[in-house]
């Protein structure tokens, strides 16, 4: 596995010379593991800024495309601190889950089972389209600059009708890229793997979301697959990137890998960063079809 190259964290002191805001999701990972038959088990992880309120979960639904939709209650594992600090800082998130305590984030564990063989998920079990696995929340953070405020939403994809029902999702082992610096080359490995059946994934920008299909817009300048100002010599501008130049050019996501690369341009510029991940598994004929869907959904500070 490809690991971070370049991600100074030292920097970490000026980072939050931003706006500090009211609200306080920062984004979430989700995943999925099959457990037997028709259950499995569903880890949301909520990524929170320390200067804002609370986390509480707002909801979480589980349902069919083209068809019916049931509410599942989510359970607190965890919450830890995540910030990276320099070996003398004390932690910045303490008490946890408490309001402008300081400039960190932690990261909010939460799981469910999901059992499509009894009530009330069992009116999904036939569900022929994507079983979608969703969450939502009021608000992003109000200290993004770049114009993809407002509501958030994401989701995962489940397949049944591909997977026979025995797919476990992709999982994220390596956090989600918080902070990177200015006028230095960005190579960050978005870290989803899957361990359990071992099939093909590709990467791709993606749209953050403030509701199902409803798409938030960057301002002018800005993209989902353009996120942030990035170096480029004369002449040359989005959507052209070239990973192998010196420092890298534009900015580029491998599909095959999920690398990111890129060269940051504009100091305290808070933007989003979603990566699709989609996982594909061969039929009897062997052709590849895709048979999930999970998206990193994650706000980034340069």
């Amino acid at each position: 596995m490809k690991v971070i190259r370049a991600l100074p964290f030292l920097i970490f002191i000026f980072l939050f010379n931003i706006k500090s805001e009211a609200t306080h999701l920062m984004g979430s990972d989700m995943f999925y593991k099959h457990l037997g038959g028709m259950k499995y088990e569903v880890t949301v992880k909520y990524y929170r800024d320390c200067r804002g309120i609370p986390f509480a979960i707002n909801n979480f639904t589980v349902s069919c495309s083209n068809g019916a939709s049931r509410t599942v209650d989510l359970t607190l594992k965890s919450i830890k601190e995540i910030t990276p600090l320099c070996p003398t800082e004390s932690a910045k998130c303490t008490p946890q889950n408490v309001s402008n305590t300081g400039e960190g984030y932690e990261e909010h564990v939460y799981t469910a089972i999901l059992d499509f063989g009894a009530l009330p998920l069992s009116a999904l079990a036939s569900c022929t389209g994507d079983v979608v696995l969703a969450t939502g929340q009021c608000c992003r953070n109000g200290a993004i600059n770049t114009g993809p405020g407002g509501k958030y939403y994401t989701e995962a994809l489940m397949k049944f009708d591909l997977t026979a029902d025995s797919n476990s999702s992709p999982t994220f082992e390596i956090p989600p890229l918080i902070f990177t610096s200015i006028n230095q080359p960005l190579h960050y490995a978005i870290g989803a793997v899957d361990t359990s059946d071992y099939d093909s994934l590709s990467f791709s920008f993606g749209q953050p979301l403030a509701e199902v299909s409803v798409p938030i817009g960057y301002d002018s300048g800005f993209a989902f697959n353009h996120p942030f100002s990035a170096y480029y010599p004369a002449g040359k501008s989005a959507p052209y990137s070239d990973p192998n130049a010196n420092p890298p050019i534009g900015i580029y996501l491998d599909p095959t890998s999920g690398n990111l690369i890129g060269t940051p341009t504009v100091e305290n510029q808070v933007t989003i960063l979603v990566i699709v991940v989609k996982e594909w598994r061969k039929d009897s004929l062997g052709v590849y079809s895709n048979i999930s869907e999970t998206r990193r959904d994650v706000q980034m500070i340069v």
